[in-house]
């Protein structure tokens, strides 16, 4: 399912166990929440040592990597649409269009440096 107006992927969630309820949620914004914990686990097993340091830029790197392509996916999609969304709401002016573009320039920024940092762990 996807939105009508910015085309982004939207997911149904349940609300609530009991009545039947669903709240919409954008793919991109779970996704950016699943990889908080799983960036937090590693940060926590670094500091314990559990996590050898180069296994733990791997971990890094790969997870720029991820929030470089969410945000490449965000940003085109705000650029092909002409809005962007933001917490506060949805900016269908110039502004957005720029936000987005920055968006899609810094995920960009992110993924060569995930990549760069991969390269170099390997």
């Amino acid at each position: 399912m996807t939105c009508g107006s910015c085309r982004r992927p939207l997911m149904l969630v349940p609300a609530s166990l009991v009545e039947r309820r669903y709240r919409i949620f954008s793919l991109i914004d779970l996704s950016r929440i699943v990889m908080l914990p799983l960036l937090g686990g590693a940060i926590v097993a670094f500091v314990m040592g559990r996590v050898m340091p180069d296994t733990f830029a791997r971990i890094v790197a790969l997870a720029l990597l991820t929030y470089g392509v969410l945000d490449v996916w965000d940003g085109t999609a705000g650029i092909e649409s002409g809005c962007y969304r933001a917490r506060r709401g949805v900016r269908k002016d110039r502004v957005g269009r720029r936000i987005a573009i920055g968006n899609t320039v810094f995920g960009g920024a992110a993924i060569a440096l995930g990549a760069v940092g991969l390269l170099m762990t390997r």
